[in-house]
C-alpha cells in the first residue's frame, strides 16, 4: 500500500496499531527521530500534551501521522488564541488612552463582558483606577476586591488588598479595612509589613481601641532598623499620646 493510500485510509478511520517489527516506515528516519523532530517544532504551550503522547503512543509511523494532525490542530488553536489576546490587549490600550474618564469607565465595563480570561484582572485594575478618578469608590473597591481575592497574598494581591482597605477606610468602613490589614500583614515583605501595621493602628484608633492601636504602632516600629526615621518618631509620639 502506498503512502498516499495510507493517508487516505487514515482520513476515514482511526489509524490501526501495527507490529513494530514488521512495519515498513515511509519515512527515511526512524519513528523516534521523527518524534524528536516534531517535538522541536511544537509550541512550548503544547509540552504537557506532547509529554503524554511521547510516554503513551507506540513509536510507529501510523500513529505518528495521527499525532501530526492532533498537534497541528492544537498549535493552530494556540496561535489563534494568542492572536485574540493580542487584539484584546490593543483594544484595552485604546480604551484607557482616552481622556474622558467617565466614558473610559463605561467602555471598560462593556469590554469586560467579552475580554479574554487572561485579561480579566488587568481590566478590573483599570476599572478600579478609573472608578476612583470618578470618585465612584464603591465600584473601585469592588474591582480591587476581585483582584485581591483572585491573587491572594501574591504581590499583586497584597497591593489590591491595601487599595481595597484604603477605600473601605475612606468610606468609613474601618472594621472592614482593619480585617483586611490583619489578614495580609503576615504575608507582606518587611518593608510593606510596617506600613500595614501602621494602617492597622490607624483603624484601631478610629474604632476606639487604644491598646490595639498602640500594639500595632509598636509592631511597625520594631521592623525599622533606623529608630530615628520620620515614621518611627511620628508613631512613637502617637503611642505617647494614646498612653496618657
Amino acid at each position: 500500500m502506498s503512502l498516499n493510500e495510507k493517508k487516505k485510509k487514515s482520513e476515514i478511520k482511526e489509524a490501526e496499531l501495527v507490529d513494530d517489527k514488521s512495519y515498513q516506515s515511509p519515512y527515511a528516519g526512524s519513528a523516534e527521530e521523527l518524534l524528536k523532530e516534531m517535538q522541536q517544532e511544537i509550541s512550548p504551550e503544547a509540552t504537557p500534551l506532547w509529554q503524554y503522547i511521547n510516554d503513551n503512543a507506540p513509536k510507529i509511523a501510523a500513529v505518528v501521522i495521527t499525532l501530526v494532525v492532533l498537534i497541528g490542530g492544537y498549535t493552530f488553536y494556540s496561535g489563534y488564541r494568542e492572536g485574540q489576546m493580542a487584539d484584546a490587549k490593543g483594544q484595552l490600550a485604546l480604551i484607557i488612552s482616552k481622556s474622558d474618564s467617565a466614558n473610559v469607565l463605561a467602555e471598560l465595563e462593556e469590554f469586560k463582558k467579552t475580554a479574554p480570561g487572561g485579561l480579566a484582572l488587568a481590566v478590573e485594575l483599570e476599572i478600579a483606577r478609573f472608578a476612583s478618578l470618578q470618585e465612584n469608590y464603591e465600584r473601585a473597591e469592588q474591582a480591587y476586591r476581585t483582584v485581591m481575592n483572585e491573587e491572594k497574598y501574591s504581590a499583586l494581591g497584597i497591593a489590591a488588598a491595601m487599595n481595597t482597605a484604603g477605600i473601605a477606610a475612606h468610606r468609613g468602613n474601618f472594621a472592614e479595612a482593619a480585617a483586611i490589614y490583619e489578614d495580609i500583614v503576615g504575608h507582606c515583605p518587611k518593608d510593606v509589613q510596617s506600613v500595614v501595621y501602621f494602617q492597622l493602628g490607624e483603624m484601631a484608633e478610629q474604632l476606639g481601641d487604644k491598646d490595639k492601636a498602640i500594639k500595632a504602632y509598636q509592631d511597625g516600629i520594631n521592623l525599622f532598623e533606623l529608630k530615628d526615621s520620620t515614621d518611627v518618631i511620628f508613631y512613637q509620639n502617637r503611642i505617647k499620646e494614646l498612653s496618657k
